[in-house]
């Protein structure tokens, strides 16, 4: 399971633009590259080591250091 140490290691989250930026090279992607994109849905999702995930969750992963607990709003 994806930890906050290992989310921290891979992107950087900005809380001014709400993105995630990549710092290590991922997946075909490059350094320094803002990760994720839009599903049809309108979920924003990017994937870390080789899993995708819901960028909204990763950021309550990122601050918190625990996974949300069912619905968070977003």
């Amino acid at each position: 399971m994806l930890t906050q140490t290992r989310l921290k290691e891979v992107l950087d989250y900005c809380t001014k633009t709400g993105n995630f930026i990549r710092r290590l090279k991922q997946s075909g992607t490059r350094q320094g590259a803002i990760a994720g994109s839009t599903r049809p849905d309108g979920y924003i999702v990017t994937s870390v080591d080789q899993k995708v995930y819901k960028c909204h969750r990763l950021v309550w992963l990122y601050m918190t250091g625990n996974w949300p607990v069912g619905q968070i709003d977003h």
